[in-house]
């Protein structure tokens, strides 16, 4: 099994997860190209709750994976009351839990994990190969073909190592013929 890492993501992380380093357009970790993770840690989290960069990451993060998963790092607790003593912003556990109800609400398959630290994440990271390991990275996949809508398409196009969203965007258009093409068989 494989892990993929977002070259971006933190050296104290990618010192100790062995897999293949590479800039992902979606997400921060994939794992045997099944499961995707976007990764936060609770002010990450909290700044992207504020410009809603967490809710389009959200979105595309299930448009393109069949296992997508938001894993934040972190007491909220502790880094809310910490921003309120040094002056740094306000947010509240309200707003913590209400950004997360709508994440749920919209993402009914994404799973939101909470994790104390980066040694618990990175235990999780690797609990997670091992697992799709044993399982030979078998899920429940039907085979069936799906029609794909051009965001799902631009996502997915996205995962290609140099293509950005104006590429996909592109690509999608000379894509979708054949895609649409062999979807109509029935």
């Amino acid at each position: 099994m494989t892990i993929v890492i977002d070259d971006r993501e933190p050296d104290s992380i990618m010192n100790k997860v062995s897999g293949l380093k590479r800039r992902l357009e979606v997400g921060d970790y994939v794992i045997n190209d099944v499961i995707h993770i976007e990764r936060k840690t609770c002010s990450d989290f909290i700044g992207s709750v504020y410009d809603q960069r967490i809710f389009e990451q959200t979105e595309l993060l299930c448009q393109i994976s069949k296992m997508p998963s938001l894993i934040i790092i972190g007491n909220m607790s502790s880094t809310i009351a910490e921003m309120i003593r040094t002056s740094r912003g306000s947010f509240s556990l309200q707003q913590y839990y209400g950004s997360l109800a709508s994440i749920m609400a919209q993402h009914p398959g994404l799973s939101i994990i909470t994790v104390d630290n980066e040694n618990q994440f990175i235990t999780l990271l690797l609990k997670l190969e091992e697992k799709m390991s044993k399982y030979n990275g078998v899920s429940s996949f039907d085979g069936r073909v799906q029609k794909v809508d051009v965001s799902t398409k631009i996502a997915a196009l996205m995962q290609i190592p140099g293509v950005g969203r104006e590429k996909a965007t592109i690509l999608s258009k000379i894509v979708s013929i054949k895609i649409d093409g062999i979807n109509n068989l029935d």
